[in-house]
């Protein structure tokens, strides 16, 4: 399937491209420069007054974008300039800016760049003409992330829309990152060097998709509030960016959301007692952010859950005893946190749990026998806790032991 390319330039594009560049470098005034003062006497003062007053005025020459053009004329000749250099022209005067920040410019600036028809001719050569298949063969177009791709993310609205529209609105699937903050791992959301971006408004529009995943892409804000229309979602990752603020209350509207994937951000605030509502979560990754208050009884609800992280946060309270209802679960980590008080019996309904991670909390009390009855249980982990081992625990104590003599292990050839 071939990617979306730039056109060649034909010879038509090349003259309208100089005609432009001529337009700008002839008429454009320099303002710093090309500034003309008028000395403007003012009248006869007043009998006691002893001195007169000079008055200067500033008079800017006027640029012909702004009296002489009409804004259709304005905005075909730039029209042929990229869509990555284009906005800076906005600048010139309010007449260029008002041409160039309409959905029409939009339209037509990426009309000269971005072969839209592109997918749509090789879905026609490659299959029959029904819309179906048409659409099918569209859909196929989400792997690789193009260079307007990239430039989604910095286009003003007008922008953002048009191309989301015409380009991206019958995909199921987007699977973008950046590699190369993807190469620095999460040390890229330290780094002052690193250009960011912020999620689309209009990525609510995008409602054919079914999943979405935008990880190592420097996502700064708040998760826009459009993310609520994607209603037919049934993945959804923003994984290792900077997004910020408390947890979105229009994602408890996919209902059909089956993997939730917002680790590695800076999301504050409680998890929703709302959470219940995606009822068919089989995994919800909440790990290292910075989520507080206590984990709400209703996460017992979500009965398909497999696979459970909240990790490194300000999680404090007591784990509820609603945990145990996670009777699919193999993987649940609570580990280093703030939870206190002891591990809720009920943790010995988990028949299919293989990992159990609660260290680094402030956790006391007595382990549960019945954690040593799981008969799949391969690793627990409670160091950096209060909590005492039952006599009658024996497999309890193995784990422990075997834990203890790994990381003596690992500490030893860390050392070497």
């Amino acid at each position: 399937m071939n990617n979306w390319q730039w056109r060649e330039p034909t010879s038509l594009s090349v003259v309208f491209t100089l005609i432009a560049i001529t337009l700008v470098a002839a008429f454009i005034p320099i303002y710093s420069r090309r500034v003309t003062a008028a000395v403007v006497q003012e009248p006869a003062l007043k009998p006691d007054q002893t001195s007169k007053a000079i008055h200067f005025v500033i008079r800017t020459p006027t640029s012909p974008f702004q009296t002489l053009l009409p804004q259709e004329i304005i905005q075909f000749i730039f029209a042929y300039i990229h869509p990555s250099h284009v906005m800076r022209f906005r600048r010139l005067c309010r007449q260029t800016n008002s041409a160039l920040s309409t959905r029409g410019f939009a339209a037509l600036n990426l009309s000269f760049t971005v072969d839209q028809t592109l997918s749509f001719k090789c879905a026609r050569s490659n299959s029959s003409d029904s819309d179906s298949d048409i659409a099918t063969e569209v859909t196929v177009r989400n792997t690789a992330m193009t260079d307007f791709d990239r430039l989604w993310f910095m286009w003003p609205a007008t922008y953002q829309s048009y191309y989301a529209e015409k380009v991206l609105s019958k995909l199921t699937k987007i699977k973008w990152e950046d590699p190369r903050l993807k190469r620095m791992g999460t040390r890229f959301r330290h780094s002052a060097s690193v250009s960011f971006r912020k999620l689309p408004h209009a990525v609510g529009g995008l409602t054919q998709l079914k999943c979405l995943i935008l990880t190592y892409m420097n996502l700064q804000g708040g998760v826009v509030s459009s993310l609520g229309n994607l209603i037919h979602l049934h993945t959804l990752s923003l994984a290792c960016n900077r997004l910020s603020g408390p947890f979105p209350a229009e994602l408890l509207q996919l209902i059909h959301l089956k993997v939730l994937n917002l680790s590695f951000n800076q999301l504050d605030g409680p998890i929703p007692r709302g959470i219940s509502d995606l009822s068919q979560l089989t995994s919800l990754k909440l790990n290292d952010n910075r989520l507080t208050d206590s984990i709400p009884q209703q996460m017992g609800s979500l009965d398909q859950l497999t696979l459970l992280d909240l990790g490194n946060n300000e999680l404090n309270g007591n784990l509820p005893p609603q945990v145990g209802n996670l009777r699919n679960a193999y993987y649940l980590d609570f580990s280093r946190n703030l939870l206190e008080g002891s591990i809720p019996c009920t943790f010995g309904n988990l028949e299919h749990l293989r990992y159990l991670l609660l260290h680094e909390n402030q956790m006391q009390g007595e382990i549960p026998v019945e954690l040593g009855q799981l008969e799949e249980l391969d690793m627990i982990s409670l160091q950096g806790n209060d909590l005492r081992i039952p006599e009658n625990a024996q497999r309890i104590q193995t784990f422990l032991w075997q834990q203890i003599r790994s990381e003596t292990e690992a500490n030893s050839v860390s050392n070497m």
